[in-house]
């Protein structure tokens, strides 16, 4: 299966944060159902169409982080987070000033990758508890699990704006280890058909970024309430 964890009987008693829905502010909750109905699709056809799925658990994390906080970065920050590798050629042909006015020609199409890695990395839970070998593990630590966000937003922007579809690798079931499931693809680079993807270019699982998703929002949902109401 593409999403194991999701298999298993589950208690409604553990759903003590729903009671908390009427304390939000209407924009938070409005906001919220959106991301949630997302959140809800993208788990429904992650066995059919986990490409979709992808599509579906990223626009989750965009909708809310679009709620959180509007891109007021200045143009060349935005430009960095964006495209970084653009922005360091930029410099290297023309220095900060070169990159500034190109920065300025193009800010109304950044800072929505910056915002969305942002509002993720904000929220960010705890690793699992229940996790495979080492080898096996995505790195937590902020800074990779910063370009791993970076690279599957912009796999989002591809599947939106050209047509192409997330890597293959990263649309697989988890490969098993003892009773735990690998939170990244395996090996050094994957083939299928034609395609060849390298693991630089295929950070997670689906699974993994499913658990991300889920308790960003939560931790969201939490961080929206009224402050004798936070956990």
């Amino acid at each position: 299966m593409v999403l194991p964890r999701a298999l298993g009987r589950r208690s409604l008693r553990e759903t003590t944060l729903i009671a908390s829905f009427p304390e939000l502010a209407p924009r938070d909750a409005v906001a919220l159902v959106r991301a949630a109905r997302l959140y809800q699709d993208a788990i429904w056809i992650a066995e059919s169409e986990p490409n979709l799925s992808w599509v579906m658990f990223v626009s989750a994390i965009e909708t809310a982080a679009g709620h959180w906080r509007s891109a007021a970065d200045p143009p060349v920050d935005r430009l960095k987070a964006s495209k970084p590798d653009l922005a360091r050629l930029l410099e290297e042909a023309g220095g900060e000033e070169l990159a500034l006015k190109v920065a300025n020609q193009i800010s109304d199409y950044m800072g929505a990758t910056k915002k969305f890695v942002d509002f993720a990395l904000e929220f960010m839970p705890e690793p699992p508890i229940q996790r495979p070998s080492e080898s096996f593990q995505h790195p937590w630590e902020q800074r990779v699990m910063k370009e791993s966000l970076r690279k599957i937003y912009d796999w989002r922007s591809r599947a939106l704006h050209s047509g192409t579809p997330f890597p293959f690798p990263m649309c697989e079931p988890p490969y098993r280890d003892g009773n735990e499931f690998a939170e990244k693809p395996m090996g050094l680079a994957t083939m299928a058909g034609s395609a060849v993807w390298v693991i630089k270019d295929t950070p997670m699982l689906l699974h993994t970024f499913e658990y991300i998703v889920r308790h960003v929002l939560l931790k969201w949902w939490e961080a929206m309430l009224p402050n004798a109401k936070r956990a």
